[in-house]
């Protein structure tokens, strides 16, 4: 409001501690409201997003609040800030920060805005059974980099000749007590994923997509995709 003197910083740090957090999601989700997701740049007629997150220190005093130090001689609690975005706009969609460090737990949380048709792409790192069963679950597509460990089928991919096929990944043995609640009623199923190798600058990319070849979607545009996000 016009005064005579402006507000001081304090002032303004002491006002900021009054408003809830949630306020400042409340706004961003009202300034995307009027621009719908398919007046949005989209690629091939599909919303293209991604998940990426950053481990970040937070003070001390959140120790109180639920956030952990990542061993006991740091001198900071750790938190994560992970953020859904669609890639052609470079839009962020939701934005979380999180007393826990796991980003598979933010990602789930994340899902939660997608919609039917959705193709999400993923790092390496991202990918497991469970991760490709919710996105099976849900009805949405994905891109995935694969690490060569992940798991034996990937593996034998990477040393063969090969440069693209398809393959019914399957859950490990050791099926956990969390995924049987998760998806409570469900048996483990193998499920179907292409996947695709490229040298990129020396460096082999191996990416794996739920989507088909009869889609017309190529290695060339899982590669596009993936350098996009």
């Amino acid at each position: 409001m016009p005064q005579a003197t402006p507000v001081t910083a304090a002032a303004r740090c002491q006002a900021r501690q009054k408003v809830a957090p949630q306020i400042f999601k409340d706004l961003h989700q009202h300034i995307l409201a009027p621009v719908p997701a398919e007046r949005r740049a989209q690629w091939q007629g599909r919303r293209v997003l991604t998940i990426d997150g950053a481990k970040i220190n937070r003070p001390r005093k959140l120790c109180d609040d639920g956030y952990a130090r990542p061993n006991p001689k740091a001198d900071y609690p750790k938190g994560l800030l992970s953020y859904l975005y669609e890639v052609m706009p470079r839009l962020p969609i939701d934005i979380k920060l999180c007393a826990h460090t796991n980003e598979r737990k933010a990602t789930r949380e994340h899902l939660q805005h997608l919609r039917t048709g959705d193709l999400v792409v993923y790092d390496r790192g991202d990918y497991s059974y469970d991760r490709l069963l919710e996105q099976v679950m849900r009805s949405l597509e994905a891109v995935f980099r694969l690490k060569s460990n992940a798991n034996t089928a990937i593996s034998n991919f990477r040393k063969g000749a090969e440069s693209e096929t398809i393959i019914a990944t399957a859950p490990s043995k050791d099926v956990t007590l969390s995924r049987q609640e998760r998806y409570r009623g469900l048996s483990p199923q193998p499920l179907t994923l292409r996947f695709g190798r490229t040298v990129v600058e020396d460096d082999e990319l191996v990416l794996g997509t739920t989507r088909q070849a009869s889609d017309g979607f190529s290695l060339a545009d899982r590669c596009y995709l993936y350098h996009q996000r």
